[in-house]
C-alpha cells in the first residue's frame, strides 16, 4: 500500500471524526443536540487498533472491537472494503495483539489473551476460575478458521512481539 493510499485513508477519518464530534458554527443548539451520543452509544462504538500491511501485497489488516469482541478485519487494494476474518463473540476480556501479516498476505497471525504482569500473572477480567494464557494463532484470510500455533511465553510485561520468517511459514 503505498503511502497516498494511507494518507487518503487517514483524512476519510479525520473527517469522520470532524463531522461526528465538532459541530460546524452554522449549525444550531438543537441541530447539534439532535445528534448527541447517549453514553451508551459512545462506550460501545467500534474501536480499529493495531492496523498492520502486508510486504508483498496490497493487503492490510487491524483488529476491530465491537461492544467488547475483538476480531481480525482485513482489506485489499483498490477498494479496501473491509471484512472479518475471525469471529470471536461477546467481551470476553481477551485482547488481541502483536498483529501480524505474512509477506504475501494470506494469513494473519496475533496473540490473544492478555500478557503477563511483573508477578508473571495473567489478568482476567471475567474472574473465570481457569487459569488465563496468552496464545499465538493464525487464521488464513480466506477461510477465517482461527489455529493455534501455541503459547506466547511471555513471563514479563512488554515482550508480546510475533515474528513471521520472510516466507511466511514460521512465526516465532
Amino acid at each position: 500500500m503505498g503511502n497516498r493510499t494511507l494518507f487518503r485513508s487517514l483524512c476519510m477519518c479525520q473527517l469522520l471524526f470532524c463531522f461526528l464530534l465538532l459541530p460546524c458554527s452554522s449549525q444550531t443548539t438543537s441541530q447539534v443536540a439532535s445528534r448527541a451520543f447517549s453514553l451508551e452509544q459512545v462506550l460501545s462504538s467500534p474501536f480499529p487498533t493495531n492496523l498492520v500491511r502486508a510486504e508483498k501485497a496490497d493487503r492490510i489488516a487491524w483488529v476491530f472491537s465491537t461492544k467488547g469482541a475483538r476480531n481480525v478485519w482485513v482489506a485489499d487494494a483498490p477498494t479496501f472494503e473491509a471484512r472479518q476474518v475471525t469471529h470471536y463473540v461477546g467481551d470476553d476480556g481477551m485482547p488481541i495483539a502483536a498483529l501480524k501479516l505474512t509477506p504475501d498476505g494470506r494469513t494473519v497471525v496475533y496473540a490473544r489473551g492478555s500478557e503477563a504482569n511483573s508477578a508473571g500473572e495473567i489478568a482476567d477480567p471475567t474472574s473465570g476460575v481457569e487459569k488465563r494464557i496468552q496464545q499465538v494463532w493464525a487464521a488464513d484470510v480466506d477461510n477465517g478458521e482461527p489455529r493455534l500455533l501455541g503459547e506466547m511465553g511471555c513471563g514479563e510485561e512488554d515482550c508480546e512481539d510475533i515474528q513471521i520468517s520472510p516466507n511466511g511459514e514460521f512465526a516465532v
